[in-house]
């Protein structure tokens, strides 16, 4: 149980930021740190000592919930706070901005990594170099050096950051030394300091990354932490500075851990909740009965709960490491920890998003973003492949070793010291390990070798912390399965044993699934609306179109449709343009609607039923007159996915419902309906468009039917009852086997898809698709076949050997899985269930292995269980083999069949070992040499990608990066006011003069003319025109207005800047209510005395001297007198003054007072010394 579990559930962790625009999601964000940070409260001693109060936060959900709280708190905490403590008993004025720093009262960041030098950081050439008065001119030397990621742009707080730069001493380099300074005051950017904010990573929690230049920035002497000197040993010293990173490595090894906790429970739920219709029973069956599903869902559960205990144990052996001042030690458990807990919830997060189908690719859904947030994670504070490298090396020289384990008879502790010992005689065999035959053979190794000592040191916890065998035993078989090959061949486990351990271990799991589940913990932390039919229609009510980006998308496609200007003879024929359009490498957006636009949409998915489409609930029901009632009946019923809402031009579709004719079903039909006329949907219709997933689209769109009255002229279908409703389905659905085939960019499967289409062969033109989809989801390259678009090839058994081939295994002896030629494809539907969310591959490969043959009933639970696994790299195998053939006949150079082997081999490790003699060394050597053989060609090959005119990355280039002009640039004074929620309306005295006060110039010339002039009037009229009488109510207003203006400005604007402590000048973002009710509650008499006169004298003062104004100048007719002929008497004038200004000010002052404080203790002490500091307040 988390300390956060209640605000997890507040409106703040509740809103659904997804639908809103990036600087307010930025603003959310900020305020989500401030509370978490508010709510763990960590002390100094917390980040010094590391206690367990600590780390608790770094395996907190809630930091999963929003992955830029977890990246912000992170560089709060390990990287400033860190940094700044190891000084702070030294320097008081380093731990009074540590004390800041914990209250969240200042922003820390953390620049170290440059543009140009990634995380070889020490590389870096931003200097700092020492002036002749003792201080520091911190400078950018070119963009390339500009600081890379920390998001340091404003954000309603000051910034201050920890800077790494080099020190130049009297032109000599000193070495990298660590600085501290100021970068913004929380609205605009410090002089000599500039910032732009980069565009968002795609698919993750938006953070405001950005770029940080120093453009010659003057900083103090203070400003430098590091000891100044010329280090003996530079590379010991920057590794001595930089151990924020090290401990932040390791808590994002436990944020991983925490994100897994939320990927698992989503994973879990969503499975049980959703039903299909079981094909042999006519029962509704749920999901996670199939094995495809609970076997990811237990696999994630399981690694989850053992990765729980592993970074308890991480923890403690980091401190062992700390206390006994091994830098290098802490180093590699924070790696290690890090590495394994990022991998296994990437892989988690991913499988889990699959499974789930269409919902969980979308970012409501958690399961997407959280995949993307942890792609960041595994490059920050370390990127695992470099780390790995760089420990897995000291493991095999012997300067680092893992922890001892307690069990090493334990199959996970054989695989991580035979990978020790196997690599080890690699090097062994060398001059060297930086021997350049040694190293190309050791690399493929080092992070698989980390993963190893990960996983078996999670085992030995799991075993310390005495977790359910049964969760153990699942975990040991998911790790198994990370390294087949070597279990296969070494371990003595053959694949068809490791697929047996998994299913028997999860099938040992499963009816506790819900116990484990709850033991996640996670249940407070879940938002996505897919686990319960409630959440999902509750998020319904919050669906918005995004307007901007998918305009621009659909003026692409119009340019795109212009350009090849199809005929219908293109399209019904699929002539050699209308592929050649469709091979276009252009962006996924555009792509995805063009191959709608081409026969406009296409309605068949439910949000009930997924890809299993035949099971759909829309109806279409048969009226007297001959039209046709078309209707969504339940919410759960609607059409899915299609971009159906208006965009500017006239929008059709395919709809597929069940035909109702005299309330009997006569199957399922296609109907052409037009859903809107570009602007607006039609009566009868509409369409909700959900939050985004990757490029912008209207596409997740939901479609409803409202008994829609279509005529009949709609019905495209015959009109009649089927005898075969499956047949008649699958000759409707040609267009999605060809949607299939678009994707798969392989051309000779245009061929194969002809050829059946020729022959009226639709389940096969499907099987096709569903094959060459599969294996281009993997390709590696494009064949670069120019010229083949006219070859019509025959369906005939291939004259290649077979590339991959499918073992017999001797526990499931009455199915085939020998696959010798093409002639075994059976294309009839097998009539036992499939798996719901692969119904591509698993129904076709049961197909394949079943034919028309319906097995016993007793052994039908059995064959499935153990078949379903199969399926998907059945189907793979089939179309790599297709792919490899399809090379050889179109005499593609051997080189890149080679290196298309070597990569298919990969995917399959366990069965070349296993059968096909290959072993796991070999298999890299076979890789390696194909890339090497390759490699000096590697220009040529890219240009025969012709990819180049569709790229737009700008990180391909120098010269395109640094034209990247499109960001702006946060600097002091100019553009940079920082975005619009920094500058907070409020209903107090205070803020309504802040514009006015902060052009001094404008405000206080003005009125320094205007009593200047009213005194020199005084005394130097002339006897005969005696000034006006001090007591006249004009005078009294006019003069205590000047009073009150001096005092508030000296209190709100001139003390609170002093630099003096414990003032620490305060920047205008930190004046804000909390400035003003902290006044209020601790001198509440005089403050309402001055906010009062504040507002109330300047009133009064206005309204006696417009009407001084008035009789001069207009009842004199002098100007504006037409229009000004209404006169009102004092009284009136003072009334409208009094409600229309003081009053609603007045209100707003009370407001704030009645509020309770939302500051820290240490943030009140510098207000309450401001106010102390004006004589008004010390009375």
């Amino acid at each position: 149980m988390w300390i956060t579990n209640e605000l997890a559930l507040s409106p703040l962790f509740r809103v659904r930021t997804e639908l809103l625009p990036l600087e307010e999601r930025s603003r959310i964000s900020y305020e989500r740190t401030k509370a978490v940070v508010q709510l763990y409260s960590l002390t100094i001693d917390d980040i010094l000592q590391a206690t367990p109060r600590y780390w608790e936060l770094f395996t907190d959900p809630i930091l999963g919930m929003d992955n830029a709280v977890g990246i912000l708190v992170n560089i709060q905490y390990n990287m400033t706070a860190g940094t700044l403590a190891r000084y702070a008993t030294e320097r008081p004025d380093i731990a009074h901005m540590l004390d800041r720093v914990l209250n969240y009262e200042l922003s820390g960041q953390y620049l170290m990594s440059e543009v140009a030098h990634g995380t070889n950081a020490i590389q870096m050439k931003t200097t700092a170099t020492l002036m002749p008065d003792g201080s520091f001119e911190l400078h950018t030397p070119s963009p390339d050096e500009a600081k890379f990621m920390p998001p340091t742009a404003p954000c309603g707080i000051p910034v201050v950051s920890v800077v790494f730069a080099r020190l130049i001493v009297h032109n000599e380099d000193w070495g990298i030394k660590c600085f501290v300074i100021t970068l913004s005051d929380g609205v605009q950017m410090n002089p000599g300091v500039e910032c732009k904010v980069l565009p968002q990573r795609g698919g993750a929690h938006p953070v405001k990354h950005a770029l940080t230049y120093f453009n010659h920035a003057r900083i103090p002497a203070s400003a430098l932490l590091s000891k100044f000197d010329k280090a003996a040993d530079p590379r010991d010293s920057y590794f001595n500075d930089i151990t924020g990173v090290i401990r932040g490595g390791l808590c994002l090894g436990m944020m991983a851990v925490g994100a897994m906790h939320i990927v698992s429970f989503i994973g879990a739920e969503y499975s049980r909740r959703r039903h299909v219709i079981d094909a042999s029973t006519r029962l509704p069956r749920p999901i996670i009965s199939f094995s495809t599903q609970y076997i990811p869902v237990l696999t994630a559960v399981a690694q989850t709960l053992v990765f729980n205990a592993y970074a308890r144990e991480a923890v403690n052996l980091f401190g062992i490491a700390a206390r006994n001042g091994h830098i290098f030690r802490q180093h590699f458990i924070s790696s290690l920890l890090k590495t394994g807990a990022v991998r296994m919830a990437q892989a988690n997060s991913l499988e889990l998003g699959e499974r789930c189908g269409t919902q969980g690719i979308m970012e409501i859904n958690q399961l997407s973003v959280i995949h993307g947030d942890l792609r960041g994670g595994a490059i920050a504070d370390g990127d695992i492949l470099t780390t790995s490298i760089r420990f897995a090396v000291e493991v095999l020289i012997g300067r680092m070793k893992p922890p001892a384990t307690l069990y090493p008879d334990n199959i996970l502790s054989r695989h991580e010291q035979y990978m020790i010992e196997e690599l080890r005689g690699i090097i062994q065999s060398g001059t060297s390990h930086r021997d350049p035959s040694v190293e190309k053979q050791i690399l493929p190794f080092c992070e698989p070798l980390m993963a190893a000592i990960t996983y078996r040191m999670a085992y030995d916890a799991a075993m310390g912390d005495r977790l359910d065998s049964r969760i153990i035993d699942m975990f040991v078989a998911s790790a198994v399965k990370l390294d087949p090959a070597w279990y296969a061949e070494k371990g003595g486990i053959p694949r068809m044993k490791q697929a047996q351990m998994q299913e028997a271990a999860a099938c040992a799991l499963l009816p506790d699934l819900p116990s484990f589940v709850e033991q996640l913990e996670a249940k407070d932390y879940i938002t996505a609306p897919m686990i319960s039919n409630e959440e999902w229609n509750g998020v319904r009510a919050g669906l918005l179109l995004l307007e901007e980006r998918s305009r621009i998308s659909y003026e692409r496609i119009k340019a795109v449709i212009q350009l090849y200007n199809l005929t219908a003879d293109d399209i019904l024929e699929a002539s050699s343009r209308y592929w050649e359009l469709l091979y276009a490498p252009e962006r996924p957006d555009v792509a995805k609607i063009l191959k709608r636009v081409l026969s406009g949409q296409y309605l068949m998915t439910e949000i009930g039923h997924g890809t299993d489409a035949i099971r759909m609930g829309t109806t279409a029901i048969l009226k007297p007159n001959g039209s046709f009632d078309l209707h969504t009946p339940s919410s759960s019923e609607a059409k899915f996915m299609l971009p159906s809402a208006p965009c500017g031009i006239p929008v059709i579709s395919i709809v597929f419902p069940r035909f109702i004719v005299k309330d009997e079903d006569w199957g399922i039909k296609c109907f052409m309906v037009y859903l809107s006329d570009g602007v607006q949907m039609f009566p009868g219709l509409e369409c909700e468009v959900l939050a985004q997933r990757a490029h912008p689209i209207k596409h997740a769109a939901l479609t409803y039917f409202n008994h829609a009255r279509i005529p009949a002229s709609a019905l495209l279908s015959r009109l009649d009852k089927s005898d075969d409703p499956r047949d008649s389905y699958f000759n409707d659905i040609t267009a999605i086997a060809q949607t299939l085939v678009f994707d798969s960019y392989a051309r000779e499967a245009v061929n194969l898809f002809d050829i059946a289409a020729l022959n009226g062969d639709v389940p096969k033109q499907h099987f096709v698709s569903v094959v060459f989809k599969t294996s281009g989801g993997h390709r590696q390259f494009r064949l670069n076949l120019e010229n083949d678009m006219k070859r019509k090839a025959s369906w005939k058994p291939t004259k290649y050997p077979c590339f991959m081939e499918i073992s017999e295994g001797p526990e499931s002896p009455t199915v085939i899985f020998r696959l010798p030629q093409p002639s075994v494809y059976i294309f009839n539907s097998t009539p036992g269930p499939i798996n719901i969310q692969r119904v591509g591959y698993t129904g076709f490969a049961m197909d394949v292995l079943l034919g028309r043959i319906k097995p016993p009933a007793t052994l039908y639970p059995t064959i499935e269980r153990r078949i379903l696994p199969f399926c998907q790299p059945l189907i793979e195998a089939i179309s790599y083999r297709m792919d490899y053939d399809a090379a050889m006949g179109h005499q593609v150079r051997s080189r890149i069949i080679d290196m298309f082997m070597a990569s298919i081999i990969k995917l399959d490790p366990a069965w070349y070992a296993e059968k096909g003699r290959i072993s796991r060394l070999k298999q890299m050597e076979m890789a390696e040499a194909a890339a090497h053989a390759l490699y000096p060609d590697l220009p040529n090959l890219l240009e025969q990608l012709n990819a180049q005119e569709y790229v737009t990355a700008p990180m391909l280039s120098t010269e395109e990066w640094d034209g990247f002009d499109s960001l702006k640039t946060l600097r002091h004074g100019i553009d940079s006011a920082g975005p619009h929620w920094l500058h907070k309306p409020c209903f107090s005295a205070e803020n309504t003069t802040k514009q006015l006060f902060q052009n001094l110039y404008l405000f206080w010339g003005l009125s320094g003319i205007h009593a200047a002039s009213a005194t020199l009037k005084r005394l130097l009229s002339p006897p005969g025109q005696p000034p006006r009488r001090l007591t006249h109510p004009i005078s009294v207003t006019g003069y205590a207005s000047l009073f009150f203006l001096t005092v508030h400005y000296l209190t709100h604007r001139y003390y609170p800047t002093l630099d003096v402590l414990p003032i620490d000048s305060l920047g205008p973002a930190e004046l804000d209510y909390e400035f003003v009710k902290a006044g209020l509650r601790t001198w509440p008499i005089r403050s309402w005395l001055l906010y009062g006169g504040l507002v109330l004298y300047p009133m009064m003062h206005i309204v006696d001297g417009s009407a001084l104004v008035r009789a001069a100048w207009v009842q004199e007719g002098r100007i504006f007198a037409s229009f000004l002929k209404k006169q009102y008497s004092r009284r009136k004038r003072l009334v409208l003054a009094l409600g229309g200004v003081v009053l609603p000010v007045l209100a707003g002052v009370y407001t704030l007072a009645n509020e309770p404080s939302m500051t820290f203790a240490s943030m009140t002490t510098r207000y309450l010394s401001v106010f102390q500091s004006s004589f008004a307040y010390r009375l």
